[in-house]
């Protein structure tokens, strides 16, 4: 018998972590319209899926690719041979 205090460790009231929390519920709302327009049930019930997986897509592109961008170094100025300073 399991004790209780391991009971319920899994689930986890609190907001997904940072990079995991998927696309918003507008964009869910956009997909599931976008699918539905384009081929009836079929786009409904794939739209969703396809839209989850479009953005752990990017968001993994965006991880890999982006992290550093905005922490560049400014460019210093060259020094010019010659010139006393």
């Amino acid at each position: 018998m399991a004790d209780a205090s391991s009971a319920d460790n899994s689930t986890s009231n609190g907001p997904p972590p940072a990079g995991l929390a998927g696309p918003s519920p507008a964009a869910i709302l956009l997909a599931l319209t976008a699918g539905a327009s384009i081929a009836g049930i079929l786009g409904t019930l794939l739209s969703v899926p396809l839209t989850a997986a479009a953005f752990g897509v990017l968001s993994e592109l965006r991880s890999r690719y982006c992290d550093g961008a905005d922490r560049a170094e400014p460019a210093r100025p060259k020094e010019i041979a010659g010139t006393a300073g």
